[in-house]
């Protein structure tokens, strides 16, 4: 899978990292953080994919099916913040669910989906991150999220939205190195927490 572009709102200014992903002590239920009991650490991945949960690195596919039928899942924010041995990107979605979501290192150029047009990103490795049914605007084509950020951490160095179309939503992430990563959900709100290794 390549990368996709969006057709819908122009760049936005970048967002800084929410105080939510910071590191800290102990923190409630609904930060950024995994539960105790994850429920998805043992969740089954499509043909050809990697475990995925908070216990599981890998440099390989992870691809995990969403929900037969599930209406597109509208990302409510996308937020980077580093933490001690890895840094986080955290897409929050408006709902319930997360859906379902493809991953991998790709080649470059990574490529805008509607027009094919060749994106220049960052970093020495591209991460795909792809969620679908999803969108990234709202019912007046409004984008809902800043189309690309560049926090500049010891790994991470860039996150460019490359797809919103037809139920697509997908991020390639600029890395200086392509290490391990991690992916799991979490509830309330619903959340796609994606770990990359310094």
């Amino acid at each position: 899978l390549l990368a996709c572009g969006t057709t819908h709102a122009p760049a936005e200014p970048s967002a800084a990292p929410h105080a939510v992903d910071a590191p800290a002590a102990p923190p409630p239920p609904a930060t950024d953080a995994p539960p105790a009991a994850d429920t998805n650490a043992g969740k089954a991945p499509a043909a050809g994919g990697e475990p995925s949960g908070p216990d599981t690195w890998t440099i390989g596919i992870v691809d995990v099916p969403g929900k037969d039928g599930g209406l597109p899942a509208q990302v409510a924010a996308v937020r980077v913040a580093t933490h001690e041995g890895f840094e986080r990107i955290v897409l929050e979605f408006k709902g319930n669910d997360v859906p379902g979501h493809h991953l991998e290192y790709i080649d470059r150029p990574a490529r805008a989906c509607a027009s094919g047009e060749a994106l220049t990103i960052e970093g020495d490795g591209l991460l795909l991150i792809q969620v679908k049914p999803a969108s990234a605007h709202d019912d007046a084509g409004a984008s809902t999220t800043p189309r690309e950020s560049t926090p500049a951490l010891a790994n991470v160095r860039e996150v460019e939205r490359s797809c919103d179309f037809e139920g697509i939503v997908a991020y390639v992430v600029g890395v200086g190195s392509p290490n391990p990563f991690r992916v799991f959900e979490l509830t309330e709100p619903a959340r796609l927490v994606v770990d990359i290794k310094r």
